[in-house]
């Protein structure tokens, strides 16, 4: 289990276990607070982000989910051994006044392309936001963008394509279909 701070007033990222029932006791000094669990065997996680922490929390746990993927570099020729990252940022509510970053980084997800830049990022927390980014094996430290991504437990994901180093692709969809998603997404982050 991860928690610390999302409120930007201390700096706190700790790790804690559960007992055999499933309980977890912590002590934190942040008033806005991030918890992540998985469990041991990738199956199920979660994400709690309290109110209040005055009463005792219940962290449901949801099943994990796969993202496969392929990496395309120019001309659209495969990228071999690359590294693809999927990172769980837990942030906290915006304000412009915070002595501290307000997001908790938790877990990292991490794979390699093969020949065919394919890729699988295995048992990915669903019901939260996940960046994916992309870092060459002989290149700097920084990665590339590759995506924002939201799993929904059961979902049926096509596969993620992503072109580095090349023109984005048009997207060919109209406006309304354009709105759908972005409304599906906002909704999916809390943001209505």
């Amino acid at each position: 289990i991860y928690y610390g701070s999302i409120d930007g007033e201390t700096d706190e990222e700790e790790k804690c276990l559960a007992d055999a029932d499933g309980r977890f006791t912590f002590r934190t000094r942040s008033i806005q607070l991030g918890i992540f669990a998985y469990t041991a065997d990738g199956k199920a996680a979660g994400v709690l982000k309290p109110e209040s922490i005055e009463t005792p929390l219940e962290l449901v746990l949801s099943p994990t989910a796969d993202v496969n993927g392929q990496l395309l570099g120019e001309g659209d020729q495969p990228l071999e051994n690359q590294a693809v990252r999927g990172t769980l940022t837990l942030r906290g509510k915006n304000s412009l006044i915070s002595t501290f970053s307000k997001g908790l980084n938790t877990k990292t997800f991490e794979t390699t392309t093969d020949k065919q830049g394919n890729y699988t990022l295995k048992q990915l927390p669903t019901g939260i936001a996940l960046n994916l980014r992309a870092y060459a094996n002989d290149g700097p430290d920084y990665g590339a963008n590759l995506a924002d991504i939201f799993l929904v437990p059961g979902q049926a994901r096509p596969r993620e394509i992503s072109r580095l180093g090349s023109t984005p692709a048009t997207d060919n969809r109209s406006l309304s279909e354009k709105y759908d998603t972005t409304l599906r997404d906002s909704k999916l982050n809390g943001f209505h």
